[in-house]
């Protein structure tokens, strides 16, 4: 019986992965004939310099953008903290959750700016100066402040629960933060953890779905597809690992 499952559990797994092969196979030679004789190079040839302009220009905007707007909350935030009775729950739970919303553009912020940052220092000629330089003004500027709101997030935040400890500046920041938190608390961490390494692992088969054809008709290189696998690997290899050793804690 137990024979009979593993090879039934064989063959559904082998004809499901056979199936969206022989699926990717033909929609990808569809796809190579109808763009045959196209000159992709030519076709998505870009002025360099124009590119590298609006990446910057771009880039300045969501991140100053992105930097007020989480200074903006984050101050009317901590006024209503400051003004806390301490009784009201109600009003407590609002405060908190508002909190998540400077930490979240920081991060949203943080990541753009990076992105935004090398992809028009890419594009951008040697001999565009004040360019350059915006761009990695603009980038600094970006790194420092997001740390800053992200640690006046955290003093707000252990305002309203003294037993919390750590400062993002902290090396040991994440433990010593997780170490004061309650049990509800961890919780809620990891349900967050989890769901993001679902996110993660749906994110990264998507991804891979769409540079790999980009690989074959725009000649791309293997960059993109071993960037995404290295992530994917240290992301499962983490979370199996994690996985191991909190249960030999039990």
């Amino acid at each position: 019986m137990k024979k009979k499952f593993k090879n039934s559990v064989l063959l559904k797994a082998a004809g499901l992965c056979l199936g969206l092969f022989i699926l990717g196979f033909f929609v990808g030679g569809a796809a190579g004939k109808l763009m045959k004789g196209v000159d992709f190079a030519d076709l998505f040839k870009v002025d360099h310099l124009v590119a590298g302009i609006t990446l910057t220009v771009i880039q300045t905007v969501v991140t100053i953008g992105g930097l007020l707007a989480a200074a903006l909350i984050l101050s009317k935030t901590g006024k209503r903290a400051e003004l806390w009775d301490g009784e009201d729950e109600d009003e407590i739970d609002d405060i908190e959750e508002k909190l998540n919303y400077p930490v979240l553009l920081c991060s949203t912020v943080m990541i753009l700016d990076i992105m935004l940052f090398s992809c028009a220092v890419y594009f951008l000629p040697k001999e565009s100066v004040f360019w350059d330089v915006l761009s990695v003004v603009v980038f600094l500027i970006g790194m420092i402040f997001c740390s800053v709101i992200n640690e006046k997030t955290i003093i707000v935040e252990k305002k309203l629960n003294p037993e919390k400890k750590g400062s993002s500046f902290d090396l040991q920041f994440v433990k010593k933060w997780m170490d004061s938190s309650d049990e509800a608390e961890k919780q809620i961490v990891w349900q967050a953890g989890f769901n993001a390494y679902k996110a993660g692992n749906t994110a990264c088969m998507v991804i891979w779905i769409i540079v790999f054809p980009l690989q074959v008709l725009f000649k791309t290189g293997i960059l993109p597809v071993v960037s995404v696998g290295i992530i994917w690997l240290i992301m499962n290899t983490a979370y199996v690992q994690s996985a191991a050793k909190l249960s030999r804690r039990r």
